[in-house]
């Protein structure tokens, strides 16, 4: 992303690329591999936590179940990799451009996928995220008006007397190839104290990456649902097409002073 400006200084918090994929029940045989094949990559802290899960579409009561997931980061904690039996998820804190993020990517879900055959999944949803944090108070001046939302007059009955907090949601339909179509959906949420990383964005921890000084978010998250046999290289010209809308939407949102500031 930023490519369009050349940005030096992006405001980027976090890139995340996620693969949902028809489930492997015998995903936790495969894990001490994929495990050996990441610590030798470059990751070699590991953690497996289960989360629960509650099952719908069963019949009866409530089922909850517990689905293992298994983390993998490095010794800087600037790459984290997620897997569970139906996902794998690459993010970094640490983002130096897209052709640069694609290739750390690409390396690793290629040891994944040797170890598991991703060839034999339909990729069920491939997402990438660009979660991008202001950290000044004049933050204002980077996102073009329409899109920082509003902020209520004083009031008598205002306890604090400071800026509403507000979460802003747009949602639309981004078509990516002739019989291919995407969901974009762009957040942007501000004045919350304090600002929390966005659902679905896994953090190592407080520090990594670090919201205490974060004023605003612009989360701009775009996926597609190619219903396809995994190839890599099909993947990562997908990618490319997401990584396209969203870099465009970008710089659509945000203003000179931002592109300024960044460079």
């Amino acid at each position: 992303m930023f490519e369009e400006q050349h940005l030096s200084k992006p405001p980027l918090k976090v890139c995340l690329v996620s693969l949902v994929f028809t489930p492997i029940q015998a995903m936790d045989g495969y894990i001490p591999s994929v495990q050996d094949a990441f610590r030798k990559g470059g990751l070699p802290f590991y953690s497996c936590k289960k989360q629960s899960q509650v099952m719908v579409g069963i019949p009866g009561p409530l089922e909850i179940q517990e689905m293992p997931q298994w983390f993998f980061h490095d010794e800087q904690k600037n790459q984290l990799i997620v897997i569970t039996d139906r996902s794998f998820s690459y993010s970094t804190s640490a983002y130096e451009g897209y052709d640069s993020f694609l290739t750390r990517f690409s390396k690793y879900l290629q040891l994944f996928s040797d170890v598991v055959n991703l060839t034999t999944c339909v990729m069920e949803r491939v997402g990438l995220r660009y979660v991008n944090g202001f950290d000044t108070d004049d933050w204002r001046k980077y996102i073009k008006q329409p899109y920082v939302g509003f902020t209520l007059p004083d009031t008598p009955w205002s306890a604090l007397q400071e800026p509403n907090s507000q979460l802003t949601v747009t949602q639309i339909t981004t078509r990516l190839k002739e019989n291919l179509f995407g969901n974009l959906v762009v957040q942007v949420y501000r004045d919350s104290k304090p600002i929390t990383m966005p659902v679905g964005i896994v953090c190592i921890d407080n520090k990594h990456p670090d919201l205490s000084k974060t004023k605003a978010i612009l989360d701009i998250d775009h996926a597609a649902t190619p219903g396809r046999t995994f190839r890599l290289n099909e993947m990562q010209q997908l990618l490319g097409v997401l990584h396209e809308v969203s870099n465009t939407l970008f710089f659509a949102v945000t203003t000179e002073a931002g592109w300024t500031k960044w460079k």
